[in-house]
């Protein structure tokens, strides 16, 4: 059915490689492979707005403007290989804005 508003719940797949390729040391061979990472956490934010209305001639103006942040976090961490683990942070900030001139006519 999905998750509550503002919970998060994602699923990272990724690709191990062996420890003396990646740091020119002697590690296990066995802890090559994929692995996955499930990822928990929440996205938040705010949102406004600020309009008017004005009347002329038989037409209606209501322009208005739309502006934002919204914050996104989640972090996960599997085991990899005997007591190894490895975790991964994913968080992003963004501001929005927007805004419109909508014309009624006959109002």
């Amino acid at each position: 059915m999905g998750n509550p508003k503002g919970l998060i719940s994602d699923e990272s797949d990724f690709l191990l490689y062996p420890a003396q390729i990646v740091f020119g040391v002697r590690g296990p061979e066995s802890c090559c492979g994929n692995a996955s990472l499930s990822l928990d956490g929440h996205t938040r934010g705010i949102n406004g707005f600020l309009w008017a209305t004005q009347k002329l001639c038989g037409l209606t103006f209501e322009p208005f403007i739309r502006g934002g942040n919204q914050f996104f976090d989640t972090d996960g961490s599997t085991q990899v290989y005997g007591p190894y683990t490895v975790g991964l942070n994913k968080k992003k900030t963004g501001w929005f804005t927007g805004g419109g001139f909508p014309v009624l006519f006959g109002k």
